[in-house]
């Protein structure tokens, strides 16, 4: 479907969008730091405007919503509520997120955003954010979006099999589930997160069984079995079983697309602690155990980054980063491993947590920027600077690190590609300067092709 007939419900919208005054007012916070970003990288990218008009349009009038309402009803100001303790992490002084802390970036900024750059000049632009609403939400946004070509069964199976009850105890953090939204210049796809961490501590259980018990159902649908998910899935369990205990990752989220089972993948995410090229080399190959065409193309992305960033550093050692950023929660190495119905092999992908790794993002930026290079992407590496300064504007790339949470290189099928994290970071200290605006209104009429 096109972006025209998913955005059908705009036309049935009155003249003031059926918004009261005070919702204005909280859309306004959540616009700002999150909407604006969002808006000036669909700017610097080759979507039509009238698609970027039908993105913004729902970025603003359904995505905003599912973060609740404005932190800071109290004060005009932005920030106000949240400062930096002495370690560099952020302190968090606002009662909603005191009761709703999201665990999709390190401020709790509810939104993880992206982009990727292929041989074309422009980049893709995708995003993930941390929904307040029920589970229902996939179905609920499909529902809205007129996504008539969405398929939830395997979305539907995971929430089964890895949701809790609302008055369940949450440990650690409340973030049960993530909503990505993958951007192409006539589509729109959903993607779908759910955590591990609640169930696994309700039920008393391993997180490694819950995943498990997901590939049974997975590959097992009637008339539709893909026993190929077993089989890759048998080949990782058994690494993942036989690392030492030093080693040993948690799993933290398994991920589906919102497609049919036979186009899906299921993604297992782990994160390991020792942030060493020789552990993310280690878990790439799954011990040296496979390494396909598209993997050793990865790894030789992975390792021109990382040389660029930590030069001299000896592949079984950590980078010389305070330790409280060396051990922090989201530190060491992220990865995940893609298992699809036509494939008996695990395709990895390791996000490198340059955010708790590298001093400031605008160093983090000349690294992307020659790695781009050295792999032949001319356009991006001219490009992607201006880029990240052009879309968070907030403050200067060189204050510190934040803007970046991951940098990622991962084996696809066919190929191997790099993406870029990003963090709005709604709550940062440079952001108490700034006032609510009052809100811009997008002309909706605008949002449909021509």
């Amino acid at each position: 479907m096109t972006i025209e007939s998913r955005t059908r419900y705009i036309d049935t919208m009155p003249d003031d969008y059926g918004l009261t005054s005070s919702c204005r007012v909280e859309t306004g916070f959540w616009w700002k730091t999150t909407g604006e970003p969002f808006a000036r990288m669909l700017a610097k990218s080759a979507y039509p405007a009238s698609v970027q008009s039908a993105y913004m349009a729902m970025f603003y009038l359904i995505v905003c919503p599912e973060f609740g309402t404005s932190p800071y009803l109290a004060s005009p100001s932005i920030g106000s509520p949240f400062t930096m303790g002495a370690s560099g992490q952020g302190t968090d002084r606002s009662p909603l997120h005191q009761h709703f802390p999201s665990y999709m970036t390190d401020d709790h900024s509810p939104i993880e955003l992206s982009c990727i750059y292929g041989r074309g000049r422009s980049p893709q632009i995708r995003f993930a954010i941390d929904p307040i609403t029920c589970p229902r939400v996939f179905q609920q946004l499909a529902d809205t979006l007129s996504l008539v070509d969405a398929d939830l069964t395997w979305c539907l199976i995971c929430a089964e099999e890895l949701a809790v009850p609302n008055a369940a105890r949450i440990p650690k953090h409340p973030s049960r589930y993530f909503v990505g939204f993958d951007l192409g210049p006539q589509s729109l796809h959903l993607k779908a997160y759910f955590m591990t961490e609640a169930r696994a501590s309700s039920l008393g259980v391993p997180k490694l069984e819950l995943v498990a018990a997901v590939v049974r159902r997975l590959s097992s649908i009637p008339h539709d079995p893909l026993p190929n998910l077993m089989i890759a899935w048998g080949t990782l369990h058994k690494f993942l079983t036989s690392l030492p205990a030093h080693l040993a990752p948690s799993v933290d989220i398994v991920a589906v697309d919102c497609v049919p089972s036979r186009e899906n993948r299921l993604k297992v995410y782990v994160r390991t602690s020792r942030a060493s090229f020789s552990n993310l080399r280690h878990h790439m190959t799954l011990g040296g155990t496979q390494e396909t065409r598209t993997t050793s193309s990865a790894l030789k992305m992975a390792s021109a980054f990382w040389k660029l960033l930590f030069s001299n550093l000896p592949d079984g050692d950590e980078p010389d980063v305070a330790q409280e950023r060396l051990r922090h929660p989201t530190s060491g190495l992220l990865f995940y491993f893609e298992l699809r119905g036509d494939s008996t092999i695990p395709l990895p992908k390791v996000y490198i947590p340059v955010r708790h790794l590298c001093p400031d993002d605008e160093c983090i930026v000349r690294a992307v920027e020659m790695t781009y290079a050295m792999i032949g992407l001319e356009d991006a590496k001219q490009q992607y600077g201006n880029f990240v300064r052009g879309s968070f504007t907030h403050r200067p790339l060189s204050v510190h690190a934040g803007i970046h949470t991951y940098v990622a290189f991962a084996a696809k099928p066919d190929k191997a590609e790099i993406t870029t994290y990003f963090s709005p970071e709604c709550f940062g200290p440079e952001r108490e300067a700034e006032a609510v605006p009052s809100v811009r209104l997008i002309n909706w009429s605008q949002c449909r092709f021509d």
